[in-house]
């Protein structure tokens, strides 16, 4: 039988502080420990706690402090799990420095972005990562600067970048020079266009294709021979005059996405060359997808300092896991060797 031992009792430690008057006039009075600096200070491991429930489990404050009600019977207010929350960013600001040079250091980097509600209005949570670090940035734009004003020049060159086809990563003041374009991002295109346009089998030629350079990078059959047939299969198809037009005579979404592909074509099958480069964005849509559940359960962040917080501490914890730390010791190490 396994069981939980009832009440859970926190540990409270009450200080006071003496003083004494001396006949000559001179008053000695204790000092309280340097980390107890307000009438009630909470400690490391339920700061670590809060932080991991509220930002890994994504429980709303109020619930959060009925938890802490019903299991502990601590009076907590909705306040106080959030100076937690700042708290702990301000106390994760190394390690979070320090997974940002972890990803501005490897040879492939996965990127992508998502918006937030931010008090009712849109903003921007960026993923940055790799097999071993993912830094999240919180900014209220979807621009080319999020990205500059994150990595330096020097560490924006020399590596391969995962993304989608946004504009903001194909900038020239970006200065990023080899891509991977998300395989898995163009295959929901297709598969639109192809039920969108049925007489038109380009759609599913196309699919075919990349379903097939995939299945030669899982065979492991790859190389820049491989690359190079992939690609003139690509031009055959880009170079196929349209079924469908439309009477205005502008493009229609087919017209359009074959001209995307057209534009980033050189960089659709970069994986086929580079055993490191994976074919898809995959894993920063999954390092972003945790906000996008908590914005689904909370409704949205009150404010641009909550979003921040999010940001860094979700960094701190997502990185522990890809490299098979439990989140919460992680939490509860960086609070305690400046709140222990």
């Amino acid at each position: 039988m396994v069981d939980i031992p009832l009440p859970i009792a926190a540990d409270i430690v009450n200080h006071l502080s003496m003083q004494v008057k001396c006949s000559c006039g001179h008053c000695c009075k204790g000092e309280f420990p340097e980390d107890v600096n307000a009438p009630v200070v909470h400690g490391p491991n339920i700061t670590a706690f809060v932080c991991y429930l509220s930002i890994y489990q994504n429980v709303p404050s109020k619930r959060l402090t009925h938890l802490l009600e019903s299991i502990f019977g601590l009076h907590i207010s909705e306040g106080t799990v959030s100076n937690m929350l700042k708290t702990m960013r301000k106390l994760s600001k190394k390690p979070y420095e320090m997974i940002r040079g972890k990803v501005a250091a490897g040879k492939v980097v996965g990127a992508d972005e998502t918006g937030i509600n931010v008090s009712g209005k849109n903003n921007w949570l960026w993923s940055f990562q790799n097999a071993v670090a993912t830094f999240l940035a919180f900014d209220p734009h979807r621009s080319h600067d999020v990205i500059t004003d994150n990595f330096t020049k020097e560490e924006r060159d020399g590596k391969v970048w995962v993304t989608d086809r946004l504009p903001a990563y194909f900038m020239a003041d970006v200065g990023i020079e080899d891509h991977q374009i998300c395989v898995a991002h163009l295959l929901r295109n297709l598969t639109y266009t192809m039920q969108a346009f049925p007489d038109d089998p380009w759609s599913l030629d196309m699919l075919d294709l990349l379903r097939d350079s995939v299945h030669r990078r899982n065979s492991g059959d790859i190389g820049p021979a491989v690359r190079e047939e992939m690609q003139e299969r690509l031009d055959e198809l880009l170079g196929r005059p349209p079924l469908y037009k439309r009477d205005d005579g502008k493009d229609t979404e087919l017209d359009t996405l074959k001209k995307g592909i057209a534009k980033h074509k050189d960089y659709i099958f970069t994986f086929l060359t580079n055993p490191e480069v994976p074919p898809t964005n995959n894993d920063s849509e999954k390092s972003l997808r945790p906000a996008k559940t908590k914005l689904k359960v909370s409704g949205c962040f009150r404010s641009e300092e909550g979003a921040e917080n999010y940001a860094t501490v979700a960094s701190v914890m997502q990185t522990a896991v890809k490299n098979g730390q439990d989140p919460f010791e992680v939490l509860r190490v960086v609070a305690s060797l400046a709140l222990g």
